[in-house]
């Protein structure tokens, strides 16, 4: 099954593979995708501090080398 879902971030909708699976949860069944996909580096600085505890240097550096990509934060790719 394919739903289509809005992207506030593409400015438009993405069309995503729907869940194979039903579930039931407190007696709500689940069957829905409540949020859009994460662009490529929207997590990577995250995921590297916290979880691969790398220091925000090093991190930097990768993405000066260009071995990882990393999406500003918002409040920054809002500034003029």
């Amino acid at each position: 099954m394919v739903v289509e879902m809005p992207h506030e971030a593409l400015g438009g909708s993405v069309k995503l593979t729907g869940m194979p699976v039903k579930y039931e949860l407190a007696g709500e069944v689940g069957t829905s995708l409540r949020l859009p996909p994460p662009l490529l580096g929207e997590h990577t600085r995250e995921v590297l501090t916290e979880l691969a505890g790398l220091s925000d240097s090093d991190v930097d550096e990768l993405v000066r080398r260009k071995v990882v990509r990393v999406l500003p934060p918002p409040s920054a790719a809002a500034k003029p």
